[in-house]
């Protein structure tokens, strides 16, 4: 599975090619993937950060998170689309952690540096 694959291809939006520079690649389908874009959300008391995906078209963005298929939003702006991504995030982890518990499994958290 690619998690890097853009989800955005099924919205009703345009992509090209994305800005290049320092903070982001493209990947192999020419996507921008914003390395150094994060969301951060907290839910039930905790706070986490994620990496994000972003594409920018002459539409706006389309920002993915590619570890939770799913997990997607957009914005007119960067801004907008990391704010909306955000949320997205949150109510995303809610509902997985609402569902764990429904099924009697147990959440463990796991730190690792990278």
């Amino acid at each position: 599975m690619d998690l890097l694959a853009s989800p955005c291809d099924l919205w009703p939006l345009t992509f090209g090619a994305g800005p290049a520079g320092n903070e982001v690649m493209e990947d192999s389908v020419g996507h921008t993937v914003a390395r150094k874009r994060t969301a951060s959300v907290s839910t039930a008391g905790r706070t986490a950060t994620y990496p994000v995906a972003l594409h920018h078209s002459e539409e706006g963005y389309c920002v993915w998170v590619p570890g939770l298929p799913g997990c997607v939003s957009q914005g007119d702006t960067e801004e907008e689309a990391l704010e909306n991504i955000a949320d997205a995030l949150r109510d995303y982890l809610e509902v997985m952690f609402e569902n764990m518990a429904e099924s009697g499994v147990q959440p463990r958290e796991v730190e690792v540096a990278i």
